[in-house]
């Protein structure tokens, strides 16, 4: 896989936002978390809605709402995303973690179509994080619902589970190595 500079990822992350990005899974529905020193959402204690919440921007608007305890995504269709508002990459770089547990409202994972995971480096036409949220784009990564991981383009050597089941934890861990991630 192509490494980025650690100048390339921090002008690329003007939004990390997310972390957490859907594409075209069909009834995805996903409880985020994050690391020590982060933030957590709490899904759990969120009465069912419509509106996620100020800490986060769902795209679009529509398709998603808070039922049972989790984020539920209602249509299948490509560049269905939340993302996290709160959090940011800064100039000062550093290492980072995000966890997403992830299943589908009806039905196992493997049962459908699409991927699921993490965008990073999200970064709009603007220099605004706010550009991000509608036309922005980033690093992709995460699980195809036949259980291959990718980054990218590109897929993992590295083989998940035949059968998904009912739910999985994704991580991400990126730590700088030198001017790299």
């Amino acid at each position: 896989m192509d490494e980025m500079t650690r100048r390339q990822f921090v002008q690329s992350s003007s939004a990390l936002a997310a972390g957490l990005s859907v594409g075209a899974a069909s009834d995805v529905a996903l409880a985020e978390r994050a690391g020590a020193e982060g933030f957590t959402s709490q899904w759990s204690t969120t009465p069912d809605r419509v509106w996620l919440g100020a800490d986060y921007w769902a795209n679009p608007t529509r398709d998603w709402h808070v039922a049972d305890g989790r984020i539920v995504c209602r249509k299948a269709a490509r560049r269905r995303n939340v993302q996290l508002l709160t959090r940011q990459i800064g100039s000062s770089g550093g290492g980072f973690q995000m966890r997403v547990t992830i299943g589908r409202a009806k039905g196992r994972l493997s049962e459908g179509k699409g991927t699921t995971g993490f965008s990073v480096g999200i970064q709009g036409p603007l220099d605004d994080y706010r550009s991000g949220l509608f036309r922005g784009g980033g690093l992709d990564a995460g699980l195809t619902a036949d259980g291959r991981l990718f980054i990218g383009n590109r897929g993992v050597d590295q083989a998940a589970s035949a059968d998904l089941g009912d739910a999985v934890e994704l991580r991400l861990n990126a730590e700088p190595n030198g001017q790299r991630y």
